[in-house]
């Protein structure tokens, strides 16, 4: 069965919102839609989808361009230019998902972590792999006793090495103490590869609650430490939305005296925090995508770090219009708040995060 068409011709009443119509409105007055629609094409779902979620158009671009010039986008938006521009909720929205998708794949890409879990778990097998061809060796030199002795031990020396013993081997104290709770552990290192993460939890755990949830997450964290990143850097986004809201709350209280809502100050955070976004995804893709380096010693490092602070001290300047040794007192004094919260915040979202993974 065939889809219904929809009329390419002038109509009466929109299809959308039954407002009546004259034939010569392109859309409607009433709900914005077009008058004249064909069918929906695949092409222009996929592309209103995008527009909805990140509204990818002459807007963005132009937003982006005038960014970067501290607390001018935030001016005109306020002062009503507001078609012209993204909406700044959704502006640092996309600069999110461009920072963190741009994060989350180099420390895919770049850092090399292996998929099946840490150093640890991968030293642990290549000793019991070494043990069990010791044993095999072993075993063979038994069923052929005639070989002369140095031969045997000149030959076990050059494929084996030093002889290695997993069953007494054992990983020594994980001890994590949180106030007067001290929790701690000697895990046998073949335990870790040959049980499941309950067997695991189940042998070592003891009978307090916290010691098994921390028991489970050492073994998940020593599996799957790529993953544990992973999943790290996701939450993180999170530190940087509650650091733009209490950035915002901040600047009210810093400008109590000055006529401004609540409002206006959030969306300069939210500028703020977009061009900081923004500034080190282009760190990301100079450093380690187009110079392929390590991002250890990188003059664009040392560029984002003097850009960022300069552009939100130059915003605060522009914007609120003070002298520039009040506004930089003003900056001074909201640093060191940022840095505050962010430690809060950051030790909050992992603790959460390593405790829920």
């Amino acid at each position: 069965m065939e889809s219904p068409q929809v009329p390419n011709t002038s109509l009466e009443y929109c299809l959308n919102c039954n407002h009546s119509l004259t034939p010569t409105d392109a859309f409607c007055s009433a709900c914005g839609q077009k008058t004249r629609e064909s069918r929906i094409s695949s092409w222009q779902l996929i592309s209103e989808f995008f527009n909805t979620v990140f509204n990818i158009d002459s807007k963005f671009f132009k937003s982006i361009g005038l960014l970067f010039f501290p607390s001018r986008l935030t001016r005109e938006y306020i002062q009503g230019k507001r078609r012209s521009y993204v909406n700044p909720s959704r502006f640092f929205f996309a600069s999110l998902i461009i920072h963190f998708g741009l994060l989350t794949l180099i420390t895919k890409n770049k850092i090399n972590i292996s998929e099946e879990g840490t150093d640890i778990i991968q030293d642990i097998r290549l000793e019991m792999d070494h043990a069990a061809l010791q044993m095999t060796f072993d075993s063979l030199v038994l069923d052929y006793p005639l070989v002369n002795a140095n031969d045997k031990d000149s030959l076990k020396q050059k494929l084996l090495g030093r002889p290695i013993d997993i069953t007494n081997d054992s990983i020594s104290d994980f001890n994590i103490k949180i106030g007067e709770i001290n929790f701690g552990n000697t895990f046998a290192s073949a335990d870790l590869i040959q049980l499941g993460s309950d067997e695991f939890t189940a042998k070592y755990g003891k009978d307090s609650f916290w010691d098994k949830v921390v028991v489970r997450q050492v073994y998940r964290f020593l599996h799957d430490l790529n993953g544990v990143i992973q999943f790290l850097i996701g939450n993180f986004l999170w530190v940087v939305v509650l650091l733009a809201l209490f950035t915002a709350l901040f600047l009210k209280l810093l400008y109590i005296r000055r006529e401004y809502f609540l409002v206006d100050h959030l969306i300069l955070s939210l500028f703020i925090h977009s061009f900081l976004l923004l500034t080190f995804s282009l760190y990301y893709l100079l450093e380690f995508y187009i110079f392929n380096g390590d991002g250890n010693n990188s003059v664009f490092g040392a560029v984002a770090l003097v850009a960022v602070p300069l552009y939100a001290y130059l915003s605060m300047k522009r914007y609120y219009k003070q002298g520039w040794f009040k506004t930089f007192l003003k900056f001074i004094l909201l640093s060191f708040y940022q840095l505050l919260i962010v430690g809060i915040f950051m030790v909050f979202v992992v603790a959460i995060s390593l405790l829920i993974y």
